[in-house]
């Protein structure tokens, strides 16, 4: 009788022993990885941890990582390169020799002297400008194209100084304001400058280039008036700085005729380079242009009227810059430059 009730025990033993095992084989170790932003019992809104429910630093290692290196901020006015890409070699060559010319400038402006009254220079120059060797690749459209945009060209150059402004400020003012249609006795029909950020009106400018931070796109329409032509051009405008010297520089983008009226301009382009001063600022103007037909028996006019237009906007900017209020527009893109005089 002992010998079965052994045996009975053995073997409840034996099947106990094979279930357990049987459990532990079912038993599921993997760990359950939840979805971002919940927890096992819903959203980081419902967890204890989140709700204070759970001490400070409860579950967090000991030692955290160290703190990211410093992001070196970009000096967006120190950007380089041409202001247009365009697919014509003369225009990009074209824009590579102003560059150059406008760089050798800014290297001369520290050791100007500046006469009280300013200093207005123009000529007009009827042979091509443009020279180096990338002239001798030239297919036959772009010489074509050399020959018409640099046949007649009105060379100016103005130097003066505006007291009680920063250099900032003075090329914020030029390079965003309307001040063209605003100067007595050159009226324009209109000024409008495209900011980055913002949409531009219709245009014949349909595909208008990817502007960068620093860059404002301006179209300006000059009426038509007596003995004159009228244009609708549109101008890519970059600003940059090297050292103390700010200064922008402007480009032709496109010239619209919108009717008989209006002529094409070929060229356009200059610089406003600006140096602090003790007073305030000291401005050195540089442009070449090519719109209007100049007979050769009305240069004088020409240099007299163009002198004329440079010392206006000297006077302009020194009445009107110190007490400008600019617009939120203006405010919002300046203030995204990062960068203070």
């Amino acid at each position: 009788m002992r010998r079965w009730i052994f045996i009975a025990n053995l073997a409840v033993l034996v099947v106990l022993l094979l279930f357990l095992g049987f459990a532990e084989l079912l038993r599921d170790d993997r760990e359950v990885i939840l979805p971002v932003g919940e927890t096992a019992i819903g959203t980081l809104q419902d967890d204890p941890a989140a709700a204070g429910e759970v001490p400070a630093g409860a579950g967090q290692p000991e030692e955290t990582a160290p703190p990211a290196p410093p992001v070196e901020k970009r000096d967006v006015l120190a950007e380089s390169g041409a202001l247009l890409e365009f697919g014509d070699p003369y225009l990009r060559g074209r824009g590579d020799w102003f560059r150059e010319r406008f760089a050798a400038l800014r290297t001369e402006l520290p050791g100007l002297e500046v006469p009280g009254e300013g200093l207005y220079e123009t000529k007009v120059v009827r042979d091509p400008l443009t020279d180096g060797p990338w002239l001798e690749k030239l297919p036959a459209g772009s010489v074509v194209l050399r020959n018409i945009a640099e046949g007649q060209i009105v060379e100016a150059r103005a130097l003066y100084t505006v007291a009680g402004v920063k250099p900032l400020d003075l090329l914020v003012f030029i390079v965003c304001s309307d001040f063209k249609a605003q100067i007595p006795n050159d009226p324009m029909d209109r000024v409008d400058h495209i900011f980055p950020g913002f949409e531009k009106a219709e245009s014949c400018l349909e595909d208008p280039p990817k502007l960068k931070s620093n860059q404002v796109l301006a179209h300006e329409v000059w009426k038509p008036a007596l003995l004159r032509k009228g244009t609708d051009i549109w101008f890519i405008h970059e600003l940059r700085r090297k050292g103390d010297c700010f200064y922008f520089m402007y480009r032709l983008a496109k010239s619209c005729q919108p009717t008989d009226s209006y002529t094409p301009v070929y060229l356009a382009t200059g610089q406003y380079a600006v140096i602090p001063s003790e007073s305030g600022s000291i401005v050195l103007v540089k442009s070449y242009y090519n719109g209007q037909s100049i007979p050769k028996i009305s240069d004088f006019l020409v240099r007299n009227r163009t002198n004329y237009f440079y010392s206006g906007i000297a006077a302009f900017l020194a009445e009107k810059v110190p007490t400008w209020e600019p617009s939120e527009r203006v405010k919002a893109w300046r203030e995204g430059l990062g960068v203070e005089d």
